[in-house]
């Protein structure tokens, strides 16, 4: 789990993508998966930098995605 400098709850269940419940509407939420553009459905880590980029590890590796790219 990871929640993001604007608030968001970001959770990442083994094999099911990540999925984003906004803070201010939970009811509002997402769920990526690799069908969906994401690099691997297993996620393991995500962290956010400075610069606005979410870092992903995964079982295929590090990935990352600009904050521009999130949904919503």
């Amino acid at each position: 789990m990871y929640e993001d400098a604007e608030g968001h709850l970001w959770v990442g269940p083994e094999n099911g993508g990540v999925n984003r419940l906004r803070h201010s509407n939970p009811a509002d939420s997402a769920v990526i998966r690799q069908r969906d553009g994401l690099f691997d459905d297993a996620l393991h880590q995500i962290l956010e930098d400075d610069a606005g980029w979410f870092w992903i590890r995964t079982n295929r590796g590090i990935f990352r995605v600009p904050r521009a790219q999130r949904i919503g």
